[in-house]
């Protein structure tokens, strides 16, 4: 029961400065490298144009790779960063622009799979943050590593310290020699120490251990995901009606960006309100994306003996809709970004 390709990973490069709304062009980041299967959502829609090296990436572009797929972003040099990101096979992306103020520096939300981060320091703004649904991992110059299995989360650093927070718990550091392990289901978060010039052994070995691991504990991960599942489906369908309710000024914001590239200073900003219930339903699409691929990949572990036959066809029953509505929150959180006031971008 080969379903590894449906896997749902996500990302999301985020660039907050004065300059998020970029004239004319939405650019964020340019592609690098592109191989095997690879699917585009911009703006809600499939784009079917081929995606490869030099196509123009913009923000809240989502792009889906295959069991053979491979997608390597160049941030814009317009976005004020020095960042190079590397996602493997089946691997779903997101590159996301939003304004702010409090010097965060780029974000990449990751829900599924393996992620590669080189971030170089002298950029107009340094660092990068990549998040899951259970943690942080921030550097401001490093190459490292991401890697997010349905029952743990490994990061790895080849060079620089990553930062890693979760959960309110005390920070830990990754770098050359030390990892920093998550275990989702526990929150419980540990420091693993290795040899510092065998990190790419390390960390191949953990991933061949954790994915065996995967089908040992398969029926009783799918187990604990029914619960957890009803209650992500329905935070999800929660938070785009509470989004919904802003339909009003969402819709002017499309009439307005189809009208011309550049941000219309009279239509309206976004108000606390739709901050506050986008932020809801971003992080609840996040949350769900995160789990409906661990069961997937879960269930893909178990085999055809496995208990989560049903569960899985629940997860592929919602999949359609449930697409619908990320891109649209997507398509929103760009939206907002580029009508925002001018005194928070």
């Amino acid at each position: 029961m080969k379903r590894t390709g449906l896997l749902l990973a996500c990302l999301v490069l985020a660039r907050v400065s004065a300059a998020d709304v970029v004239a004319v062009s939405d650019a964020v980041a340019t592609v690098a490298a592109a191989e095997g299967d690879l699917r585009l959502v911009r703006d809600g829609r499939a784009v079917l144009r081929e995606v490869d090296a030099g196509f123009v990436v913009e923000h809240f572009d989502a792009f889906t790779t295959g069991p053979s797929g491979r997608l390597e972003l160049v941030a814009d040099p317009r976005s004020g960063l020095a960042v190079t990101v590397t996602a493997g096979e089946d691997t779903a992306v997101v590159v996301a622009i939003r304004p702010d103020v409090d010097g965060v520096p780029g974000v990449i939300e990751l829900a599924s799979g393996s992620l590669e981060v080189a971030v170089r320091a002298g950029a107009e703004r340094s660092g990068v943050r990549v998040r899951t649904a259970a943690l942080a991992a921030e550097a401001v110059e490093a190459s490292f590593v991401v890697d997010l299995l349905p029952a743990a989360v490994l990061v790895t650093a080849d060079e620089g310290i990553v930062t890693v927070t979760a959960g309110g718990q005390a920070e830990r550091y990754a770098s050359p020699g030390e990892a920093v392990e998550l275990d989702p289901a526990t929150g419980l978060v540990r420091t693993v120490r290795y040899e510092p010039e065998m990190t790419a052994a390390f960390r191949s070995a953990w991933l061949a251990g954790r994915r065996a691991l995967l089908g040992l504990r398969a029926d009783a991960l799918l187990d604990a995901y029914r619960g957890d599942y009803s209650r992500a489906r329905s935070r999800l369908d929660d938070s785009y009606a509470g989004l919904m309710r802003h339909r009003d000024v969402i819709d002017r914001w499309v009439r307005a960006s189809m009208r011309s590239a550049e941000p219309d200073t009279d239509a309206d900003p976004p108000s606390d309100s739709l901050r506050d219930d986008l932020d809801a339903a971003s992080a609840a699409v996040l949350r769900y994306e995160t789990l409906a691929a661990s069961i997937v990949r879960v269930a893909d572990a178990a085999g055809e003996e496995g208990t989560g036959g049903e569960l899985l066809r629940l997860v592929e029953t919602d999949r359609a809709i449930a697409a619908e509505r990320a891109a649209t929150v997507r398509h929103v959180r760009k939206l907002a970004a580029r009508f925002a006031a001018p005194a928070t971008r």
